[in-house]
């Protein structure tokens, strides 16, 4: 069986090692652990449909961005992801940049996948710009 649903919520992923729960997670992960992680997660997690990092902290804009820029032979990072949960993040314009263009890729290549088809971004940094952008290309 593969994985296709991945609930991360909530998980300190750095800085006090504790989640928003208050409950020890035992120890700090390293930013550069994190990274390597998320590009773990987009190469080796090529039938995740779900996830949700929802109020995970530690997790920076360069982690979204990894997790949703292509990988390095060009193939789409977890190709059939549509249900993607940011809600409470540190992303920002990396991660809001990558998005855009990851969808703008399923719409130029109509059988590398669906696209994110549900999208949450409560409590990030995204701007009425970045909205209209990653709206736009959401709808293309």
């Amino acid at each position: 069986r593969k994985l296709r649903s991945l609930q991360l919520y909530g998980l300190a992923f750095g800085g006090t090692g504790r989640s928003d729960s208050g409950s020890s997670i035992g120890g700090t992960t390293a930013p550069s652990s994190i990274s390597a992680l998320f590009e773990a997660l987009a190469r080796n997690c090529q039938s995740l449909e779900e996830l949700s990092l929802a109020r995970s902290t530690g997790i920076q804009d360069r982690h979204g961005q990894a997790l949703l820029l292509e990988l390095r032979d060009g193939s789409m990072s977890v190709s059939n992801l549509i249900d993607l949960d940011l809600s409470y993040t540190r992303v920002g314009s990396l991660t809001f940049s990558a998005l855009c263009n990851r969808q703008l890729g399923y719409a130029s290549d109509s059988t590398s996948g669906r696209g994110i088809q549900k999208l949450n971004l409560d409590g990030t940094d995204v701007d009425i710009s970045w909205l209209r952008r990653i709206l736009s290309s959401l709808n293309h």
